[in-house]
Parts: C-alpha cells; structure tokens; sequence
C-alpha cells in the first residue's frame, strides 16, 4: 500500500471472503465478470506491507466496531498469500495446522497481525489499486 488515501474502512461484518467479494465489486468496471478477473476490479482487501502501513491502518481502524479489522492475508496451500500476490516480508507470523485461516489488524496491542477462522465475521479494509 503507497497512497493512503485509498485506504477505506468497511464498517460492515463479514466474512474474510464477503469482504473479498465486496471490496473486488466497487467500481467493478464490468460487474458480470467473475472477481478474480484482476483487470476487471479497482478495490481489494488491504495489503499492510510496511510499518507505517501498519501504523496508519491502525489509525483508520480506531471507529471500527469489530477488535480486529480483516486485511488481504490468506493462509492457502501452506503458505500465507496477499490476495494481491505480493510478498510476505513478516517473519513473526504463525504458520496454521489448517487452510481456513486469515490474517487481521488487531486494533490494539504490538501484534503485526492475528490470525482467524476466515468465516468469523469482522469489519475490513479495502484498498484502492493506484
């Protein structure tokens, strides 16, 4: 994430997929193409890649009514992905037993991310591509 204004708090609860689905159909420039179509969306889940990324979604994230906000973090094929295939430069996150598990923002505390049954329901970030 660079620009952060594109950065947008969903103040809705939903599952890590819904908010997938809902951050990829903003603006969608044809909305009968499937989601994954990546020409196709202007929005997805947030990508928190850097520190003051961390530190300014923690900010934003301060009106939200869930502890934990979802971010674009998925933990697939025994390796955890951003949905928007950049790299994933945190060495402190847990590796999970299961598939099913995504990453969120707690609000407070020092954690860099949580990580959540992806079907538990929670606020989320979409970010805007530049």
């Amino acid at each position: 994430m660079t620009c952060k204004e594109l950065l947008v708090l969903v103040k809705e609860e939903k599952t890590w997929e819904e908010a997938l689905v809902h951050c990829r159909t903003l603006e969608a420039k044809d909305p009968d193409k499937p989601v994954s179509a990546y020409e196709n969306y202007k929005y997805d889940l947030a990508t928190l890649l850097t520190d003051d990324d961390h530190e300014f979604a923690r900010e934003k994230a301060q009106s939200a009514t869930t502890d934990e906000i979802w971010t674009g973090l998925r933990y697939l094929a025994g390796s955890w992905l951003w949905v928007g295939g950049e790299d994933m430069n945190y060495k402190n996150i847990r590796e999970c037993l299961s598939e099913g598990s995504c990453g969120t923002l707690p609000i407070e505390g020092d954690a860099d991310y949580e990580i959540r049954s992806c079907e538990e329901r929670r606020n989320f970030f979409c970010y805007r591509k530049p």
